[in-house]
């Protein structure tokens, strides 16, 4: 049952699953609605994930804000990764306004890819790290897309700036 609920995206399936934990993997991987999470017994990593993939499937930022801290978990990576699916998706920049430092950064990464424009990859550098990281590797993946080899010359680190230039 739980391929095929995943397959055709119909949670109704997964009631006929006897094993919880299976039950609620297969909730996580077949919901479209935000009900469809509420049926998952535990409480915790499913449940977020399960926000996570109905919001990228709604496209709709705000069930990113379902994702919550519990036990050893904090949500904080998997919310800022809900927000940058979502904006990569909408191709929106402005969703990754609203991050603090490495989340933006990766957020202004992954829409920057998604269009395909390399100025968006100027945002995806914290001007209070002097870690290029994200940054180079936005404009990396964009040159690999274009087969664009000036791009790896914006690429600040040399070993990383040659793989670029190696593999247009």
């Amino acid at each position: 049952y739980k391929d095929v609920a995943r397959i055709k995206k119909e949670g109704v399936l997964c009631e006929k699953i006897n094993h919880p934990a299976i039950k609620d993997e297969c909730y996580v991987y077949s919901a479209t609605e935000i009900s469809t999470c509420d049926k998952i017994s535990k409480v915790g990593e499913e449940k977020n994930r399960c926000f996570l993939f109905v919001a990228k499937y709604k496209l709709d930022t705000q069930i990113c804000e379902k994702i919550e801290n519990f036990a050893n978990f904090d949500s904080s990576s998997l919310k800022s990764t809900c927000y940058s699916v979502i904006a990569a998706a909408k191709n929106d920049v402005t969703i990754c306004d609203s991050f603090k430092e490495f989340y933006a950064e990766t957020c202004y990464r992954d829409v920057a890819v998604a269009l395909q424009d390399e100025s968006v990859c100027e945002k995806a550098h914290n001007p209070a790290s002097a870690d290029l990281r994200i940054r180079d590797y936005c404009y990396e993946e964009i040159a690999k897309l274009k087969g664009d080899s000036k791009l790896c010359g914006k690429i600040s680190v040399e070993n990383e700036r040659s793989y670029c230039l190696e593999n247009i």
